[in-house]
């Protein structure tokens, strides 16, 4: 019986002995130390994957930026490009419905081409009031 309680003592002794104390407080800094280097590492990580994330996501928003602004100036200029073809077109069919009433009298609702001096001087001439 005296084994085993020498065996009892010597192993509580040994575990409350200064140099057990020591390296289970080493062992247990070393954890937190490790952790606390893993726990960094990862926020790092994720930061900086963060970060290139939202630079990739900027490049892009840049470049569709650019995408739709170009898209915009065409449409621009193809309106602007229309719009004097339009205008363009309106007054050739302008001047051609003018000129072409001016030519067949339907201008003025008189099919007679005359100036009015020599639409006085025929009606003058033709009354038979002024002979």
């Amino acid at each position: 019986m005296g084994s085993i309680s020498t065996n009892i003592n010597t192993s509580i002794n040994t575990r409350n002995s200064p140099e057990a104390v020591a390296n289970a407080y080493s062992r247990f800094v070393s954890n937190v130390a490790d952790n606390t280097v893993t726990y960094l590492r990862t926020t790092n990580n994720l930061v900086f994957a963060s970060l290139d994330a939202y630079k990739t996501t900027m490049q892009h928003a840049k470049e569709n930026s650019k995408q739709i602004f170009d898209l915009n100036t065409k449409a621009a200029k193809t309106f602007e490009q229309n719009s004097r073809e339009v205008t363009k077109a309106a007054a050739q069919d302008s001047d051609s419905r003018f000129n072409a009433s001016v030519n067949s009298g339907s201008g003025n609702g008189n099919n007679n081409t005359n100036t009015p001096e020599t639409i006085s001087s025929t009606a003058l001439s033709n009354n038979s009031n002024f002979k």
